[in-house]
């Protein structure tokens, strides 16, 4: 289910799934693919995870990596009961879970840019 937008409250999906319940996506954007994702988008993920008692999320991000600080935030202590799983995915892991042609510098904007001088 598609939620993201300006009211969201900090989810952007939620995925279902019958074996495992519902697992809240944050996705996130960076103009720079050599960027990196740090801890915030992590916290703030968790901090939604824990307003809304579940114990599933993921962050997909655009970015290249991420930070340490980011990765070691994800093996928090939850006290919803359920197991505790926060997935991250940076760029190069969202292009070969779907088997997609990288691009580098991505630029997906350029194709609705009209050369008629």
């Amino acid at each position: 289910m598609h939620l993201g937008g300006t009211a969201d409250r900090g989810i952007d999906l939620i995925l279902i799934r019958s074996d495992e319940g519902p697992r809240l996506i944050q996705v996130e954007r960076r103009s720079n693919l050599k960027s990196s994702e740090g801890v915030c988008v992590v916290r703030e993920l968790n901090g939604v995870l824990f307003r809304e008692n579940i114990a599933k999320g993921m962050i997909i991000t655009t970015a290249s990596h991420f930070t340490k600080a980011a990765l070691d935030e994800t093996t928090i202590w939850t006290q919803t009961g359920q197991t505790y799983d926060m997935q991250l995915l940076a760029y190069r892991d969202v292009v070969d879970l779907f088997n997609l042609v990288p691009s580098d510098p991505y630029q997906p904007w350029l194709q609705y840019i009209r050369n008629d001088k």
